[in-house]
């Protein structure tokens, strides 16, 4: 987690160095963003769950994937965009049924968001390269969960598709364009991760 942090710190602390000449963030610009997650809500969950079986038996080993964010926007004013987030993460664990038996499992969750973004870089001087905004967005996840073992007293063994009809997002974030046309973003908040980052193309 701290190399994880300090590749973080790094990478934007780098960024200023880069300057950008546009217009900045308007009404009419579309921008595509692709990211991933740190802190994700599957990771601590595994933790957790992991830490508290393993001091019983000491038999649980399991992966968390980083989760992946792809995001398009359409400014509808220089103040306010419309977008839609597509999220993607997954988690797999291997494990003791009983002293005898071994399990495995794994989850998958994407879900597709409709978000609307509130921007501020017109009401800051001189920020054209930058774009501080914060958002909030509902939409739809799907949830798989592949289950199996090898002990005959399992009740259930396979797949199983669980639909969540309804998730949300709440997140603020900034975006730097270090070229016109070609930038890096940062967000924190309420979502699959607590904090992404990624990069951002503006047409």
């Amino acid at each position: 987690m701290k190399s994880n942090i300090t590749i973080l710190l790094i990478f934007f602390s780098t960024l200023p160095l880069l300057r950008a000449q546009d217009e900045g963030v308007k009404q009419g610009t579309v921008m595509l963003s692709g990211g991933v997650g740190f802190l994700s809500l599957e990771g601590v969950a595994r933790s957790f769950i992991q830490d508290f079986l393993n001091k019983k038996t000491n038999t649980v080993t399991s992966n968390v994937s980083t989760p992946l964010f792809f995001k398009a926007e359409y400014m509808v004013s220089d103040y306010f965009g419309l977008g839609v987030n597509v999220n993607y993460s997954k988690f797999d664990a291997a494990f003791k049924v009983d002293t005898f038996y071994k399990g495995t499992m794994d989850m998958t969750r994407t879900s597709i968001i409709l978000r609307g973004n509130a921007h501020f870089a017109k009401l800051i001087p001189n920020s054209d390269s930058w774009d501080p905004y914060i958002g909030f967005g509902l939409g739809y996840q799907r949830m798989k969960v592949n289950y199996a073992d090898d002990s005959p007293y399992t009740p259930i063994d396979g797949g199983l598709v669980v639909p969540l009809p309804v998730t949300f997002e709440a997140t603020a974030g900034i975006r730097y364009f270090f070229m016109p046309n070609l930038g890096s973003y940062l967000e924190v908040g309420i979502t699959r991760a607590f904090i992404q980052m990624g990069v951002t193309a503006k047409f």
